[in-house]
C-alpha cells in the first residue's frame, strides 16, 4: 500500500481502491477514505466504472449460460465438465448461475425420471 497521507494525491493504490469498492478493504484504508476527499473521490470514480463495465465485461471469460445448462443437465462430455467445475470454484457467478439452474430443474423435472428433449434423453437427479 502506497503512503496514506491526506496531502499526497496518490495516497492508494489500485488494488487498495478496488478492495475498498467490494468492500473488502483494510482498516487504514477505509479510514484514510473517510478523511481523504481526493482519494474518496477517486473511489467513488472506481466504482462508477466498475459498475459502467461489470454488465459488458463479466461473462468474458466465463462459460455461456447454454454450457451452464447442459453442466446443470449433465449432458457435457467429461472433459468440458471439468473444465467448467475448475471454474466454478474460483467464479461465484457462474456457480450462482449453475444452482439457480438447478433449482429451476427441480421445480420441472420430476426426480428419478427420464426425460426427453429435442431428441436429448437424460435422467434427472
Amino acid at each position: 500500500m502506497a503512503a496514506m497521507s491526506p496531502e499526497s494525491t496518490h495516497a492508494i493504490d489500485l488494488p487498495d481502491f478496488l478492495a475498498f469498492i467490494d468492500g473488502e478493504a483494510p482498516p487504514t484504508v477505509v479510514a484514510h477514505l473517510k478523511h481523504c476527499r481526493a482519494c474518496r473521490r477517486a473511489a467513488e470514480d472506481y466504482a462508477g466504472l466498475q459498475r459502467h463495465l461489470h454488465p459488458r465485461l463479466h461473462r468474458a471469460t466465463c462459460p455461456s449460460s447454454l454450457a451452464l445448462g447442459e453442466h446443470a443437465l449433465n449432458l457435457l462430455p467429461s472433459s468440458s465438465r471439468t473444465r467448467l467445475d475448475a471454474h466454478l470454484r474460483d467464479c461465484a457467478r457462474c456457480a450462482a448461475e449453475l444452482r439457480w439452474l438447478g433449482a429451476m430443474l427441480t421445480c420441472v423435472l420430476p426426480s428419478g425420471q427420464h426425460h426427453e428433449y429435442d431428441g436429448l434423453v437424460w435422467l434427472a437427479d
